[in-house]
């Protein structure tokens, strides 16, 4: 059943005073202005739609506990390499040259891209699989590696301070939008 004003048409769900002006496109609640200006989000399905209350906060929540899963498996990332730099780094240290400990550190810390680059190039050769592809693909992707590492650092840096400015700013938001709906 709707809900009717004193002029007898529709009015916001969530400020019954003010007369609707358009319907959450997720459920279809009347909403009003103040509503359709505060209650937006920028992306997804349903970027630059007519949101109520209710589902805008279920919209963003949902999205604050995607990036903190993405925020988990970037730490996962860094940690691993983390972990193979510092074996790396034990492996070169004991050889006693510091360029073998640099490539050490920087080689073993991508370990498992090594090795699934080595793989996979060997596994999707156009010209067939070979003994000798199989050593190419590992010695290629071995020769690699190195930069790889310090490109997952790097990216795994800005990708965390990425998802953590945006699960900031949606919490704010949420904060301030339960405040403002509580007066």
């Amino acid at each position: 059943m709707d809900q009717k004003n004193t002029f007898n048409s529709a009015v916001c769900f969530h400020h019954p005073s003010e007369p609707a002006t358009g319907m959450c496109a997720r459920c279809g609640k009347y909403v009003c202005n103040e509503c359709i200006e505060n209650f937006a989000v920028n992306s997804g399905e349903f970027a630059d739609k007519c949101l109520c209350y209710d589902c805008w906060h279920q919209i963003v929540t949902d999205n604050i506990a995607n990036l903190r899963k993405q925020r988990s498996s970037v730490i996962v990332l860094l940690v691993a390499t983390a972990i193979g730099m510092i074996i790396g780094l034990g492996i070169g240290i004991y050889s006693g040259s510091w360029v073998f400990t640099i490539f050490a550190t920087l080689w073993i810390g991508s370990f498992w891209s090594w090795i699934k680059g080595g793989f996979s190039g060997w596994w999707n050769n156009p010209s067939g699989r070979s003994a000798a592809g199989f050593l190419g693909a590992f010695i290629g992707s071995g020769l690699v590696a190195p930069i790889l590492t310090i490109k997952r650092i790097i990216m795994g840096i800005a990708d965390l301070v990425k998802i953590s400015n945006s699960i900031r700013s949606d919490s704010v938001a949420i904060s301030q939008m339960r405040d403002y709906m509580s007066i």
